[in-house]
């Protein structure tokens, strides 16, 4: 328990044979900061059952609503289930927000996960409403933690003819990739980006590209 939240439950884990049990319940309140800088206000509950070797493994998460300064989740739940290198991951929730960004309303994904080791996550399914115009991946991404976070193959396509493209790597001490966004709605609708830039932070000038914003 520290200063304006709670975090209470049980959590076993053992090493030997790689397993982990736990229910841990969470309520911030406002202003809450269960880590320096983060601030984390509302409930959310985490349910786990998760051992190498075994097939039944089982992760449940359910957050009402959680949210800080600057952006807050509603409806949340995430259902995992399978060994640990291959769990089944089903995500939703009703709506996130963030500060100066589009809202995202109903998102939904279907991912595959190996855990066991450096995590990995295919995801196989996306779909979301991005302020109010419809969006869902085109083919699958993979995402992978390795000394940084890995993006390969983002291709998330927005209303009729927008797109969202990613290949990054996001080192400690180095980013580096490409992004593009073509015909991307903006406010009403009337107005369209688009953007292509390459980035590397090893380098003097980081980021190059070319943008059109047109009407």
């Amino acid at each position: 328990r520290g200063e304006r939240f709670r975090l209470s439950g049980a959590i076993s884990a053992n090493p030997n044979s790689r397993s982990l049990v736990g229910n841990l319940i969470y309520a911030g309140d406002k202003g809450a900061a269960p880590y320096p800088g983060l601030i984390a206000e509302g409930a959310a509950r985490l349910e786990a059952r998760i051992a190498a070797g075994r097939n039944d493994n089982i992760v449940t998460l359910r957050a009402d609503r959680i949210g800080g300064r600057n952006w807050h989740v509603d409806g949340a739940r995430l259902d995992a289930e399978g060994p640990i290198a291959a769990m089944r991951v089903s995500a939703a929730a009703a709506g996130a927000h963030i500060d100066r960004l589009p809202s995202i309303i109903d998102p939904q994904a279907d991912l595959l996960a190996n855990l066991d080791g450096p995590p990995a996550i295919n995801v196989e399914k996306l779909s979301l409403l991005l302020g109010g115009t419809p969006a869902r991946l085109a083919t699958p991404a993979q995402i992978a933690w390795r000394d940084g976070a890995r993006i390969d193959g983002l291709d998330l396509r927005i209303g009729e003819d927008g797109a969202l493209r990613l290949d990054a790597v996001f080192a400690p001490h180095r980013w580096q990739g490409r992004a593009a966004i073509e015909r991307l709605p903006l406010g009403d609708g009337s107005a369209m980006l688009d953007l292509e830039s390459a980035f590397d932070t090893d380098r003097a000038q980081i980021a190059a590209g070319a943008f059109a914003l047109r009407s």
